[in-house]
């Protein structure tokens, strides 16, 4: 793929990304009319590049060569990518009261970006939202004090606060 090609393709993702950051925000919710067809769409891209013997940096497998095999490892790539995506926030919807949407909404970036991709972005998302919570718990600290910052997050895990046997 060319450079316009790659603009084109990163401009999609950004666009689907943005999309689904502003829709959660203003509704809490990501809509199936949002991450359906983002979904869809990354599939179809991929299956056209393959075809036509793209062969880009997001696109691992295959040799390049085009035609049905490259269809295929165009549908692979996509279809790797979208349950990768979905694998991963998969339990915490089940288990930790995460929400559908961004299960939805990752299985569908991962359409786009593929298996190995998608995971990078997971762990650079955990990493940025460790030291955010570490600059916000500093930020707290520096502002109103040790005590008064321990007493309103840290107070219901002391061992005061714990209740000795059942029912009290």
């Amino acid at each position: 793929m060319g450079e316009s090609e790659n603009l084109m393709y990163a401009g999609a993702v950004a666009l689907f990304v943005l999309a689904g950051a502003v829709v959660d925000a203003r509704t809490k919710k990501l809509p199936n009319w949002l991450t359906v067809p983002a979904c869809l769409a990354g599939l179809v891209f991929h299956m056209v590049a393959g075809y036509l013997g793209a062969s880009p940096g997001f696109l691992r497998i295959g040799d390049g060569e085009g035609g049905w095999a490259g269809m295929g490892a165009g549908a692979l790539f996509a279809a790797m990518g979208f349950a990768v995506g979905f694998a991963v926030l998969f339990p915490l919807f089940l288990f930790a009261n995460g929400k559908a949407g961004d299960v939805k909404l990752l299985a569908a970036l991962g359409t786009w970006v593929g298996w190995f991709n998608i995971l990078l972005i997971v762990i650079a998302s955990g990493v940025f939202t460790v030291l955010l919570s570490v600059g916000f718990l500093l930020w707290q600290i520096s502002a109103r004090g040790v005590m008064q910052v321990r007493r309103r997050y840290f107070s219901r895990f002391d061992a005061s606060s714990m209740p000795l046997r059942a029912g009290e």
